[in-house]
Order: structure tokens, then C-alpha cells, then sequence
């Protein structure tokens, strides 16, 4: 924020249009010349009775220059030129009060657009709440709205920073229809729920366009209050008789259907809500931050996380977070199930494609180790042959010829074997086949001459008792 107090200060600002005039001063609508920006530059009325700078004036710029929250709007900087004070804010598009009358008849502001607003209101009052700053005037004239919907709470003019206890303060503040019942009966020791009553208020008027309390003076004013939320006694609220104001004559109202009140504008939660906003008792009467937990704003709590963090009390209550723990479960598992559906779905795919060539891996695979297997068979054969040289004669010609079967079969399986692995080669293989054939009858022929030349050589030799050759 920057101070300025030369004489030519507002050289820097082009005035544009007159926006409105309060109590303390008239707003302008101004082009910021070295930003390009519009702002709203706010005259503050000096009385000449009086010494100094307002009070009230320079209560608002202390607390502006320490409260910075997105929903509470900015000060940019103070002017001082020529004995007028001005400040400048940054610039809204509306206030509450405006964008409520721009709607048509009968239109009314959206379910999610109502609470959002609500939403708004409650947060920048929380962070006030939460460094012992009381508003004490709020109303829609005093709630600004940007062009992007945001909302901002302005004019601290009658903000008091508090300590603890709280000490004795003036009942001549907040607007008469937004003025909570314990100030209306006089009483000087108030805190935040003063705040909080106002904030119901603003709710039931968002929802319906209408005041909710519209009263014309302070006993109105309660009259307003007593015919929709009852009369109060000490069961409703304890101690109302100690009240300053307070008088036990007068009519005896009770307490009426607020939903109905409101024409069916609010939901269940939305009137639970406002009920427990608009209690009578201030130290029972619901906080600015418990009303952020509250099960209204569910539907737009993902948004609000977003926009101010996963902490309470945006987080939400208990149930609302054990909600949102389930969903989150349940969406891991799904997530879970889904990948493995692709997986086995890629893998299903993955073989369908290369099928053809794993099989064929494999058969040319089991083929090799069908050979393997059969060599070895026939090592085996012929080691063991040639180390048995005692059998006798019959016997080494039945092992000759079950050797050259043996051969003659392993010979053909091969050729089989051949011709599965590789098809194209059938035409080679069956050219050949006669030659072979005519090979193994030759060889088997040289065997049986063999073994005649060899049975006549033996007959010719003579045995001794035993068998065996001398």
C-alpha cells in the first residue's frame, strides 16, 4: 500500500463515473494511469468542526493494511492532496445489493451460485473472526461482487479489533435490519455471533430477494424478529430478562416454519443452517468456522478445497471426510481392476498376433530335441554293440539286422521329421528316397554275406566240452 501527499497525486488517477455516496464519503470509478487498471477511489468527507482524520477512517485503514484474504477487498494505497483524504481499493464490478436487483423477477440466484456466494461471506468473516476483528456492519450494500463472481467483504468503517475479555462496546452499529436481537435490547459486551447473525440474514435475502427482518425502527425491528423466530423467554434464552431493553409486555409470538417462511428457497441443510445462525442465545449460536463445516456446502467443498487447501475447517465434518476416504477407495480399486483388465486384454492381443511364430518356435523347438534324443539312441546302440564281441552267432545276426532296422527307421523318422520342420523341402526328400532304399537293401545284403561266410568258418573249427573255442 503507498501513501501519497504531494499536490499532485491524482495525477496518476483519471476519474471516470460517480459509483455511489454513503455516509462517510462519496466512490468514484478511476483509471489507474500507470497500470491501465480500473480502481475505485473513495473521499472521505472531513468535517472542519473536527481535528484530524475520522475515527472511524482511520480505524478502516489500519485494519485493511493487515487483512489480506482473497474474499476481503484490497486497499492499494491512500491519498492526501489538498486537505481531502482518498483511498483507493481495487475495483468491483457491483455489491450484493446491485446484483440481486439486476436479476429479473423471477429469477433467482442458482443453488450453487448461492452457496458459493455463502461460502465467501462466511470464510472472510472467519479470517476476521480468527484475528479478533468484528466487522459490526455487514449488509448487502457492503459486500462487493467482481466481475469473475468472486466476493469481497468492504467497509470496515465501524470494524473494532477486540481483546480478551472483551470489553464494553457501542450498540449503535450494524444496520438496523441486519442488527442482531442482543444489541436491539441493549446490551454491551457482544463478540463474533453479532457477525454471524448478520451473515444469516444475507442468506435468507440471497435466496429470496427479500429481507428477512425489514424492520422501520428498533422496536420494529424486534417485532420483525419475534413474529418469525418467537418471542424470546429464558428457556429460549437464558437470561434475555438481565437485558438493559429489555420488556416482558408485549405480544407473544411463536416461533413459525422458516422454510416455509422463505418459500421453499432453501433446502433441508440450507434452513438447518440459517436456524442455528439465527439463534437467539449469542453463546449458543453457531461460530463462522462451524458453519464452514457444515453439510450444506458438501456440494461445492471439492471447489472450496481447491481454492483454500485440504485443511479444516474447509476439509468438512467427520461424515463428509469418511465419504470421501470410501470414494477414494473405491475409485483406487476400480482403477486397480481396470488395469489389470487392459493387461490381460494387451497379453490376449500380444498372442493372437504372434501366435503363428510362437508355435512354430515350438514345434521346430520339440523336433530338435526329438533328433537329440535319437542320436544319442543310436550312439548308445552302436557303443554297446561293439563292446559285446562274446555273443554268439545267432545272436549277432539278430543284432545286425535289428541294428540296420533300427537304422533303416531312424532314417525314415528323420526324413519325417525334416519334412515337418521345413515343408518346403518335400520335393527334395521324396527324389531321394528311392536311392536310399536301394542303399539299405545293398547294405543289408553285404550283412547276410557276412554272416555265412562267418557260420561256415565256424563250423569248421572244432569245440571243446565246455563250448568254447580252442
Amino acid at each position: 500500500m503507498s501513501v501519497v501527499t504531494a499536490s499532485d497525486g491524482m495525477s496518476r488517477y483519471k476519474k471516470l463515473e460517480k459509483l455511489g455516496e454513503g455516509t462517510y464519503g462519496l466512490v468514484y470509478k478511476a483509471e489507474d494511469l500507470h497500470t491501465g487498471k480500473y480502481v475505485a477511489i473513495k473521499k472521505i468527507k472531513l468535517d472542519n468542526n473536527e481535528e484530524g482524520i475520522p475515527a472511524t477512517t482511520m480505524r478502516e485503514i489500519s485494519l485493511l493494511t493487515h487483512l489480506k484474504h482473497p474474499n476481503i477487498v484490497q486497499m492499494d494505497g491512500c491519498l492526501y492532496v489538498n486537505g481531502e483524504l482518498m483511498l483507493v481499493f481495487e475495483y468491483m464490478s457491483c455489491d450484493l445489493k446491485g446484483y440481486l436487483d439486476s436479476l429479473p423477477p423471477n429469477r433467482y440466484l442458482e443453488e450453487s451460485r448461492l452457496k458459493k456466494f455463502s461460502y465467501f461471506l462466511i470464510e472472510s468473516i472467519r479470517f476476521c473472526h480468527a484475528r479478533r476483528i468484528l466487522h459490526r456492519d455487514l449488509k448487502p450494500q457492503n459486500i462487493l461482487i467482481s466481475q469473475d463472481k468472486q466476493l469481497k467483504i468492504a467497509d470496515f468503517g465501524l470494524g473494532r479489533e477486540h481483546g480478551l475479555p472483551i470489553g464494553e462496546l457501542t450498540h449503535e452499529v450494524v444496520t438496523l435490519w441486519y442488527r442482531p436481537p442482543e444489541i436491539l435490547l441493549g446490551k454491551k459486551k457482544y463478540s463474533g455471533a453479532c457477525d454471524v447473525w448478520g451473515i444469516g440474514c444475507i442468506i435468507a435475502e440471497m435466496a429470496t430477494k427479500i429481507p428477512l427482518f425489514p424492520g422501520d425502527s428498533e422496536i420494529d425491528q424486534l417485532f420483525q424478529i419475534y413474529r418469525i423466530m418467537g418471542t424470546p423467554n429464558e428457556t429460549t434464552w437464558p437470561g434475555v430478562k438481565e437485558l438493559p431493553d429489555y420488556k416482558p409486555v408485549g405480544p407473544k409470538w411463536k416461533k413459525k416454519d422458516l422454510m416455509k417462511e422463505l418459500n421453499d428457497k432453501l433446502d433441508k441443510d440450507g434452513v438447518d443452517l440459517l436456524e442455528k445462525s439465527l439463534i437467539y442465545a449469542p453463546n449458543k449460536r453457531i461460530t463462522a468456522k462451524q458453519m464452514l463445516n457444515h453439510p450444506w456446502f458438501d456440494d461445492i467443498r471439492a471447489e472450496m478445497i481447491e481454492q483454500f487447501g485440504n485443511v479444516w475447517p474447509h476439509c468438512g465434518n467427520k461424515d463428509y471426510q469418511l465419504m470421501m476416504f470410501n470414494k477414494e477407495k473405491e475409485r483406487k480399486l476400480k482403477q486397480k481392476q481396470e488395469q489389470k483388465q487392459r493387461a490381460k486384454e494387451n497379453s490376449i492381443n500380444s498372442m493372437n498376433v504372434g501366435g503363428y511364430n510362437l508355435r512354430k518356435r515350438r514345434r521346430i523347438n520339440d523336433n530338435k530335441n526329438q533328433n537329440n534324443e535319437k542320436n544319442q539312441n543310436k550312439n548308445k546302440s552302436k557303443k554297446n554293440k561293439n563292446d559285446d564281441n562274446g555273443m554268439n552267432q545267432d545272436t549277432d545276426y539278430e543284432n545286425d539286422e535289428n541294428e540296420s532296422d533300427d537304422e533303416e527307421y531312424d532314417y525314415d523318422q528323420d526324413n519325417v521329421d525334416d519334412t515337418e520342420e521345413d515343408e518346403d523341402d518335400d520335393d527334395d526328400i521324396a527324389t531321394n528316397a528311392e536311392e536310399w532304399n536301394n542303399n539299405i537293401n545293398n547294405y543289408r545284403s553285404k550283412l547276410r554275406s557276412y554272416a555265412s561266410h562267418k557260420n561256415n568258418n565256424n563250423l569248421s573249427q572244432p569245440m571243446d566240452e565246455d563250448g568254447d573255442e580252442e
